[in-house]
């Protein structure tokens, strides 16, 4: 008979389905082990799935979850058929640390707390997901509910600006909202009245990452590994230097019409390396990485259009409160990019969508999009004002680390005039990526 410790005692083990419709899990058993270790057992129904463990204490209002930071968030996480995608009735297996993971779940009286496991269908999958960027293999990715639930903490690990890619779900499917802005910029200046609202519907969930691409990721998929030289502060400074074309259409930053939007980036491009090194059971032709298009990008900036959120859509008269970095709110004599998780993020957890570095976008500049759903190049075309009018200018967003503080704005679009293959010392990029697996 297994040693049977006090927090075991206390666990019921649940057949618990959360979500409505899909893939459906059991729990089967919940034993622990001599080592303090817990072992939970469950099978899958209507598989594959992207199967989440969870722990529940049952309180005033019903069951409720201890929430991710005792489930995994002190490094602890459960390991095993968890966090991944799942294929097969099992049963699987779940091993979890709680006398390290819940420090007070061996405080709690018998029968106060259960086990579920969690079933998302491959069109649905959880809001947070984490890419390995240091290694390829058959488990790339890990999903979490909530950010809360990352191991070690989002900031408290490095890795995750490092040797880990952390993308943020983005729920925008068939979302109308208003892009754009009719209000003056920056106070006291009408020449800088923003383009005018206009509304945006679009068309899928993306996810999006929180942060800007980092040196050290930059570096992983480069696959030259972190230098010996770099400190860990430089490794999580956001990569700057980039261009349009170094980004998708070849490895030596020149023109290769055969990959442009909408076709895939060139194999030797960052993003055509950054989609091989994702390649896994999951994803058996690697994640399909890309710039963000303008208003997926404004869309993620403003958190869903939440005209409250800092600075959204009011003059600026007062620029003390402003975080981010820009000229103006930087270290003394600063000429770069700061680590990306300087300052608070926005209303939905994006770190430095304002200031930092410029954001390379996927869409040609226009003046004009309120007739276009928010796209230029939508279906591959460019739309101009004038017939056989198309030029080199890329969006480019969010301002940076020198920019002048009218530019730090949610709605401030920007075409970067020097051409797709000039690389600047304010330029950087964030990636974004279809929101489920095929």
């Amino acid at each position: 008979m297994k040693e049977k410790s006090i927090l075991s005692a206390a666990f019921l083990f649940a057949a618990f389905v959360a979500r409505a419709a899909g893939p459906a899990a059991t729990v089967v058993s919940c034993d622990s082990l001599p080592d303090g270790s817990a072992t939970v057992s469950y099978t899958l129904a209507g598989g594959p799935a992207v199967v989440l463990f969870d722990v529940q204490t049952n309180g005033p209002a019903g069951w409720v979850s201890i929430g991710g930071e005792n489930i995994s968030g002190k490094g602890y996480g459960p390991e095993g058929a968890a966090g991944k995608v799942v294929y097969g009735a099992g049963p699987h297996t779940i091993t979890w640390r709680p006398d390290q993971a819940w420090r007070d779940g061996a405080k709690i009286d018998g029968s106060a707390a259960r086990v579920a496991v969690e079933a998302y269908a491959l069109d649905d999958t959880p809001d947070y997901m984490v890419v390995q960027l240091s290694t390829n293999g058959s488990e790339v990715v890990t999903w979490y509910r909530d950010v809360e639930s990352l191991p070690g903490g989002l900031l408290g690990d490095p890795s995750y600006r490092i040797s880990k890619l952390v993308l943020r779900r983005i729920r925008a499917k068939n979302v109308t909202w208003q892009m754009g802005s009719s209000r003056i910029l920056y106070s006291g200046d009408a020449s800088l009245a923003g383009y005018e609202a206009h509304p945006v519907t679009l068309t899928n969930d993306y996810y999006m990452g929180v942060f800007e691409m980092t040196q050290g990721q930059c570096r992983h998929v480069w696959q030259n590994g972190p230098a010996s030289d770099y400190t860990t502060s430089r490794l999580m400074r956001a990569q700057d230097n980039v261009s349009f074309r170094h980004m998708r259409e070849s490895s030596d930053n020149s023109a290769d019409v055969a990959h442009m939007y909408p076709a895939a980036p060139a194999e030797g491009s960052y993003l055509g390396r950054l989609r091989a090194l994702t390649v896994s059971a999951a994803f058996p032709d690697g994640i399909d990485f890309d710039l963000p298009s303008d208003a997926q990008w404004e869309y993620a900036c403003l958190a869903g259009g939440d005209t409250e959120h800092w600075r959204a859509h009011v003059p600026i008269t007062d620029v003390s409160n402003v975080p981010g970095q820009y000229s103006g709110n930087m270290p003394t004599g600063w000429t770069g990019p700061n680590a990306v998780g300087s300052y608070e993020p926005n209303a939905w957890g994006l770190y430095d969508m304002l200031g930092n570095v410029w954001e390379l976008c996927l869409d040609w500049y226009a003046a004009d999009i309120t007739q276009l759903n928010g796209a230029v190049n939508a279906n591959g075309e460019y739309f101009a004002s004038s017939p056989g009018e198309k030029g080199d200018n890329r969006i480019v967003r969010g301002g940076g680390w020198n920019s002048d503080i009218r530019y730090i704005y949610p709605s401030r679009r920007v075409g970067n005039s020097r051409g797709p293959q000039v690389r600047s010392s304010n330029t950087g990029f964030r990636v974004a990526c279809r929101a489920g697996l095929k």
